[in-house]
């Protein structure tokens, strides 16, 4: 039912940058005027970022749109994102009227729902998202990954690492400012990928920190060989936010040569104190993957100890998930589904891990 000021409602799946993303279709809707609700039964305009890094994240898709449509017949449903590029038909047969996106046309959601007679504008009634009662905003600089960590879809539905330039972040981050949020989250698949014509991650933070209005600044997740002591002497900045997610994955060596991390065990624990070396209260957290192919339960035994040694402030632990053509799929010695389970834990996570 189209309506001169339609309502959105814009949901994510999964990873921060998912919700970075999600965060900004907010902004580009309440730009033509559309007011942004909290549900999805009080808009006329409903959005899905979806991811797929888990069959669980597969699944809730899904269900999303099944419910979506049952709780609100009347309203345009949107679904973008990482599931949609992996198999688009899933949720085209779902729902045949929603319009379904990949990741390639997010950017132009807004305005292909215009095309569609949703959204009958006149220019100039920008309406204020402030109202969210958030006072931390996620702001994407890079997305893709050129990595090829076995067990990993991510390559395949966001392939390469692709970097915004400096200046059109430092706009967002000021723009954010102004809308009254106080800390501001850099986040991507792989940040410490980042690269650009101003230089690299370091050189990028030193220049949001350079904006004195900032409170807090805050980084989503680094991997080992992206941290280095010119890095961590950022710190020094107190805005800088003492927490750092640093994703393990395994404590045996054997698995991670096996999900083809890009670091031993002694490089990650090297890291994790060069960390502490610097940022004596700093809060480090992490990413567990149980059930990996071939782990054996010594492997997890190690896990567990290098976890406990570590003294992480928080643990996310994930069941191991086949994803359909990456390497890990078609690897022998599957671990019984319920021994998963088990290793997992019963207080384990759902939400989908860092990279």
């Amino acid at each position: 039912m189209k309506q001169q000021f339609p309502k959105v409602f814009i949901d994510f799946l999964g990873c921060k940058l998912n919700q970075a993303e999600a965060e900004s279709l907010s902004y580009q809707f309440s730009l033509e005027g559309c007011p942004i609700v909290k549900s999805c039964q009080q808009a006329d305009i409903c959005v899905l970022n979806t991811c797929t890094v888990t069959h669980i994240a597969d699944r809730k898709s899904r269900q999303w749109l099944r419910r979506t449509r049952r709780l609100n017949p009347q309203a345009l449903l949107v679904a973008t994102g990482c599931y949609v590029q992996r198999c688009a038909s899933d949720l085209q047969e779902i729902d045949p009227d929603a319009i379904i996106l990949d990741n390639e046309k997010k950017q132009q959601l807004v305005e292909i729902v215009k095309s569609r007679g949703w959204l009958e504008l006149s220019p100039g009634y920008a309406q204020s998202i402030t109202g969210l009662g958030r006072t931390r905003s996620l702001v994407k600089i890079q997305e893709g990954c050129a990595s090829s960590c076995s067990y990993c879809i991510v390559p395949l539905v966001r392939p390469g690492s692709k970097s915004r330039p400096a200046g059109e972040i430092l706009k967002e981050v000021k723009s954010r400012l102004s809308d009254g949020y106080r800390e501001i989250v850099l986040t991507g698949t792989e940040i410490g990928s980042y690269r650009c014509l101003t230089g690299n991650l370091e050189r990028l933070i030193k220049m949001v920190l350079d904006i004195k209005e900032l409170e807090r600044l805050r980084l989503s997740s680094l991997q080992p060989g992206c941290v280095s002591r010119k890095l961590l002497e950022l710190w020094q900045d107190e805005r800088l936010c003492g927490h750092i997610h640093l994703p393990l994955q395994s404590g045996s060596q054997d698995i991670l040569e096996i999900m083809n991390r890009r670091y031993s065990l002694w490089e990650y624990l090297d890291t994790l104190q060069m960390i502490r070396d610097y940022i004596p209260d700093a809060a480090i957290t992490t990413d567990v993957i149980t059930g990996f192919p071939g782990e054996t339960q010594n492997d997890f035994e190690r896990t567990v100890s290098v976890c406990r040694e570590a003294e992480f402030a928080r643990i996310h632990v994930f069941p191991f998930s086949k994803r359909p053509e990456t390497a890990a799929c078609r690897m022998p010695d599957q671990v019984d589904y319920r021994e998963i389970k088990k290793r997992e834990g019963a207080n384990a996570h759902e939400d989908e891990p860092a990279r």
